[in-house]
């Protein structure tokens, strides 16, 4: 059953007292940690500066010409040499370089051979193989595979049908993470890439969506296999789990709770070193997975003087991503350059300015998590 029918117990077996109170408890589950934000105890908003989250930010900008040009980013992937961003219209996923050259769409959309709906579900880069994964939406039946070179591949069948979900493929192993509806065989599973079962787990009554509007997330930012659902059609009480492969066992790792008796929407990712929550209506969340300390948050871009981000829903595989019109990007440049900042940062800033116009393609700040910190409590 999910977590919350543990918490009423587990709460009242916390410590009295503890060395800074904060809205975030540690509790016992099964033998493992869970972290527990109090939403209704979160009061203060600061600004995180992207130097404390990210080894390096880099700044690029996504060429301007009509096959190339991104109406909204809706998902984004980023490997070492290469970028794929879908958006929100009716055109392919289409192909860039790290530095930002358009390189060719990948497949099309439609319902022939190759071709996807108008919305992916997810994409992943995968360089060792030379390939993109793509993860249809609605009714999945197979992962769609194509080279780097934009020609299809053999695709990957599915060994059970998916309506939303998130997937990743390591080696010859798929580990699907999915949206069950009433009837569906698993909620999580892992199959070869020739389609055949290695192992699974049943859907219990709460991981059953009820409509489309729900959403399965999975980031990757931590290596393990994060997994949250938001299940729209109910009362949204959710937790983020990691799919612990050699136990074939979802384990509680974070969750929120609130005073009111109606509970608002939220979704949790899994950071290194933090959690992170978006609570519709309210903002984002962070809380430190090694002091509890949790803070509605802005986040600050100071590797270019103190640009105001947001990140992308999409962020995986430990990247950082962000993506900004380049309207919005020169108005931030412009407050940032009426702030006190040095000659390097001044230079940095009006050259960034003079690389773009107002009907430039998207910008993004692309960066690696800091991965210093131990995600797991245990104790």
């Amino acid at each position: 059953m999910r977590i919350f029918l543990y918490l009423s117990i587990a709460l009242l077996l916390l410590p009295s007292c503890r060395k800074k109170p904060t809205a975030t408890d540690i509790i016992k589950v099964g033998g493992n940690g869970v972290y527990v934000t109090h939403a209704d105890q979160v009061t203060d908003t600061v600004d995180i500066m992207l130097s404390d989250m990210l080894d390096y930010c880099e700044v690029i900008p996504l060429e301007t010409k009509e096959e190339s040009f991104i109406s909204r980013a809706h998902r984004i992937a980023v490997s070492d040499n290469y970028i794929a961003i879908k958006d929100s219209e009716r055109t392919p996923l289409k192909l860039f370089t790290r530095e930002g050259k358009y390189l060719w769409d990948i497949g099309a959309v439609g319902r022939g051979p190759d071709e996807y709906n108008i919305s992916l579900y997810g994409v992943q880069i995968d360089e060792a193989q030379d390939c993109l994964y793509l993860l249809p939406f609605a009714n999945a039946r197979q992962i769609l595979v194509f080279g780097t070179d934009g020609i299809a591949r053999e695709h990957i069948p599915l060994r059970f049908q998916q309506r939303k979900f998130k997937a990743w493929v390591n080696g010859d192993t798929v580990t699907v993470l999915g949206m069950p509806f009433k009837n569906d065989s698993a909620v999580v599973y892992q199959q070869t890439i020739d389609g055949e079962l290695i192992q699974y787990i049943p859907p219990e009554d709460y991981h059953l969506a009820l409509e489309f509007s729900s959403e399965v997330i999975s980031s990757h930012n931590t290596g393990a296999y994060d997994f949250f659902q938001a299940i729209y059609s109910t009362t949204p009480k959710d937790t983020l789990y990691h799919y612990d492969v050699g136990l074939n066992k979802l384990i509680p790792r974070y969750t929120l709770d609130f005073e009111t008796e109606e509970w608002p929407l939220y979704i949790c990712y899994d950071l290194p070193g933090y959690y992170y929550a978006w609570i519709s209506g309210r903002g984002i969340i962070l809380a430190d997975k090694k002091t509890t300390e949790t803070n509605y948050v802005r986040l600050i871009n100071d590797f270019y003087g103190g640009i105001i981000v947001s990140m992308h829903w999409d962020t995986s595989n430990g990247m950082f991503i962000s993506s900004i019109p380049a309207i919005e990007l020169k108005k931030e440049i412009d407050r940032c350059l009426e702030e006190d900042q040095d000659e390097e940062m001044i230079k940095r800033l009006k050259e960034l300015d003079s690389a773009i116009d107002e009907n430039s393609n998207d910008i993004l700040f692309v960066g690696k998590f800091s991965g210093a910190r131990d995600d797991l409590v245990t104790k």
